[in-house]
């Protein structure tokens, strides 16, 4: 492999770093330093419209049992960090499964990229804003924030950090749920895994790479473990078999290592 002088790394920002193949007509590269894979910076993130959240990726987000599912195993994973009544910000809300089960424990509200997205979550009340973490004004405002299933959507992981810290109070938690490219059977699949989604899904994190990332953002590192999640065939058959996706009521819970989950808090 030759290093490539015009890319760097999305999740460090390390300029030393390789092609190892292409997907979807997009190149991966790995860092030589933090031994993440990300996408080639010249691949831009889509758009996040209606047809992302019922029929592209997800069959029907909102009604799809497995997001139900796994948004309330993650509410039950914060509640061991969050105390009841505490402040949280969720980014990349969706339409607001995770946030109609978290404004029962937590004074919460969030934002979301996806203006359809997010206008579906307002008109069930819940307080989702149109935007991204770096439209959210001011320091030191909430006692917990979570991203889950977001990390590997962003075009600049590391910054995104940076705006978590400026955004928790001291002793604040950070929460998230994204892929975990250390697992043995992403290194079995290679560039057949099915999370290499460019250009959805454009970062790619290692252990290593992932605490580098809160490091540098100032977040110390709590735990970055396993965690799989409940499939529901409806999303699987979306995205490669659109004539069958309507059976979205079937899933299967399963843990293949591809997933984490990082705690971490602010000093």
């Amino acid at each position: 492999m030759v290093k490539n002088s015009l890319e760097f790394c999305r999740v460090c920002g390390s300029a030393e770093c390789t092609e190892e193949f292409q997907v979807r007509g997009c190149a991966i590269f790995r860092c030589l330093d933090c031994e993440s894979l990300f996408v080639a910076r010249s691949v831009s993130p889509p758009v996040y419209n209606e047809d992302y959240f019922t029929g592209d990726v997800y069959a029907s987000y909102q009604n799809d049992p497995a997001v139900h599912k796994n948004a309330q195993n993650l509410l039950d994973e914060l509640s061991i960090n969050l105390l009841p009544g505490s402040s949280l910000f969720e980014v990349g809300a969706a339409t607001g499964v995770f946030m109609e089960k978290a404004v029962q424990r937590y004074s919460a509200q969030g934002v979301e990229i996806s203006p359809y997205a997010s206008e579906q979550a307002r008109n069930r009340g819940l307080d989702i804003q149109t935007g991204t973490i770096e439209d959210v004004q001011g320091e030191n405002r909430f006692d917990g924030i979570v991203a889950w299933d977001v990390l590997e959507h962003l075009e600049d992981p590391g910054d995104f950090a940076k705006h978590v810290y400026r955004l928790l109070k001291p002793k604040g938690f950070f929460l998230a749920h994204t892929v975990n490219i250390d697992s043995a059977f992403v290194k079995m699949m290679g560039k057949r895994w099915h999370q290499f989604y460019p250009p959805y899904h454009l970062s790619f994190f290692s252990i290593r790479g992932a605490t580098m990332m809160l490091h540098n953002a100032e977040l110390n590192p709590v735990s970055l473990t396993s965690k799989g999640a409940f499939r529901s065939v409806g999303a699987f058959a979306a995205r490669y078999f659109p004539s069958i996706k309507k059976l979205s009521n079937f899933g299967f819970n399963i843990n293949l290592g591809d997933l984490m989950l990082i705690v971490a808090r602010k000093p």
